[in-house]
């Protein structure tokens, strides 16, 4: 018999990475749930901006010419995401978990390469 959550019961996730920049949260069987970036690396309004810029993301309910409300939801790869900041640091996590499909992951990928290298590289001295 497999294992299933009931409903209304959250799956189980583990902070599985954590640095100065990132958390990774996975499941049990090490599929990405969710991630955050820390505190002071970027601000919600950088993050959510540099999600537009990935194709496919849609934020729901967004007026270009205002700012963000949080936490903002977004679709990506036909799944709602949510940007939010719980604790501090900026969550990006699917609203159903669990989650099985590699958005998440894309997405990482993505601001990995658009929000924390180029929030890196201001620090660099010339």
């Amino acid at each position: 018999m497999s294992e299933t959550p009931s409903e209304g019961v959250v799956p189980r996730l583990s902070l599985t990475m954590r640095t100065s920049l990132f958390c990774e949260f996975r499941d049990r069987s090490g599929v990405l749930q969710a991630f955050e970036i820390c505190e002071g690396q970027t601000t919600f309004g950088m993050l959510c901006n540099a999600l537009l810029r990935l194709p496919g993301v849609e934020f729901q309910n967004h007026d270009p010419q205002s700012w963000f409300r949080r936490p903002a939801r977004f679709t990506y790869g036909d799944h709602l995401f949510e940007v939010s900041i719980p604790h501090g640091n900026i969550r990006v996590a699917p609203v159903e978990l669990p989650h099985t499909s590699p958005a998440v992951a894309e997405i990482l990928d993505h601001v990995r390469r658009n929000v924390l290298r180029s929030r890196a590289a201001r620090y660099t001295v010339r």
